[in-house]
């Protein structure tokens, strides 16, 4: 989430849209909530909402 967050943050200065595969989506749902300190116990639930916060667009190839 931490990179997801710096991303963005750089993104919203020059006004670039973020925009996320939803191929990765789950799989990088998955590394986060196992990876990251804080994002462990969270519900799943929320934390998709939160997570998907930062895109504009889910693309489907």
């Amino acid at each position: 989430m931490k990179n997801i967050r710096a991303v963005k943050s750089v993104l919203h200065k020059t006004g670039t849209r973020l925009v996320i595969d939803a191929c990765r989506f789950a799989e990088n749902t998955h590394f986060i909530k196992h990876r990251e300190p804080g994002y462990e116990i969270t519900y799943q639930a929320p934390f998709l909402r939160h997570f998907t916060c930062y895109f504009e667009k889910l693309a489907k190839a």
